[in-house]
């Protein structure tokens, strides 16, 4: 191939960060067994060493500044220069500040929630890498009773331990789990904050989308999106997920300010118009046609 473009980062730096959301002990030490016997990871393994191995690698396309650091962290032969960097795009019409209307309006309706409920949302499919277990315990720090607020879990993710999570941190009646959802847009319309306090994110394309919505985004350096979010302007990054403390404190900040939460969605939807899937498809154009010419000479 000429271009190879590693959608889900760099494999073993997905591993060994997927460990790191387990707990220290057997959880951790089991899990690690099964990651190291399991024949897709390893499979996957080999055809990454072998691409990025070869006499002459393919144009690799990174999403993120994070990914192309990862790569050349693990493999420290490749030539930087065949690492280019395109960041993931958005559909700047279907996700917008408009959807908090009639969209986001049918959903809050839907849950019953009235007018100044402020809705938290963690929206991935795999909820240990992406934290929520922190997310919960960030939530179950700063009190039920503080404020007026709900959190919607959206995705494919196993939600029994995590429901029970929920009620051990005396959260579970403010805690909302939902399936897989189609109407990505309608969900962030409903929604006051995106909350991704990831282990390992490439670029998190729901961070992309909320900030396109005008949601502020809550994150963690883990996560590539950090790249394009400005700390305390157009969102809030934290150094890691377990620093639950102050993804408490990020959080109630911006339940008790409506107008902290409004400046940050539009400083969001200002940044998100930068990505939109046109500037990305021009990018892989022009990197095609250099590609081409090359060839061609």
């Amino acid at each position: 191939m000429d271009v190879h473009r590693p959608g889900g980062g760099a494999e073993l730096a997905s591993l060994i960060q997927g460990l790191r959301a387990r707990e220290k002990g057997p959880d951790r030490f089991f899990t690690a067994i099964r990651r190291i016997l399991n024949l897709k990871a390893g499979v996957n393994i080999l055809i990454e060493r072998t691409l990025y191995g070869a006499s002459d690698p393919p144009i690799i396309v990174a999403n993120s500044q994070k990914v192309k650091k990862d790569i050349l962290r693990f493999y420290r032969w490749m030539d930087p220069s065949k690492i280019r960097v395109i960041y993931n795009g958005v559909d700047v019409d279907r996700f917008h500040p408009r959807n908090k209307g009639r969209l986001g309006q049918g959903v809050r309706r839907a849950f019953g929630l009235v007018e100044d409920t402020v809705v938290i949302l963690f929206m991935a499919h795999n909820f240990r890498l992406k934290g929520l277990h922190c997310l919960i315990r960030a939530l179950g720090g700063i009190g039920k009773d503080t404020g007026n607020w709900v959190l919607l879990a959206a995705g494919r993710g196993r939600k029994g331990p995590f429901e029970r999570l929920a009620k051990r941190c005396g959260i579970g009646g403010k805690t909302y789990f939902l399936n897989g959802v189609g109407n990505p847009e309608a969900i962030l319309g409903a929604s006051d904050i995106l909350v991704h306090p990831t282990f390992y994110d490439p670029f998190s394309n729901v961070c992309l989308e909320a900030m396109a919505s005008g949601v502020p985004v809550i994150t963690t350096s883990h996560n590539g999106a950090v790249e394009i979010i400005q700390d305390g302007v157009s969102g809030y990054i934290i150094p890691d997920p377990r620093s639950v403390d102050l993804l408490g404190q990020r959080i109630l900040a911006l339940i008790m300010n409506s107008q902290e939460r409004e400046r940050m969605g539009d400083e969001a939807r200002g940044i998100a118009e930068k990505f939109s899937w046109d500037r990305h498809l021009c990018e892989m154009e022009a990197l095609y046609k250099e590609i081409l010419e090359g060839h061609k000479r």
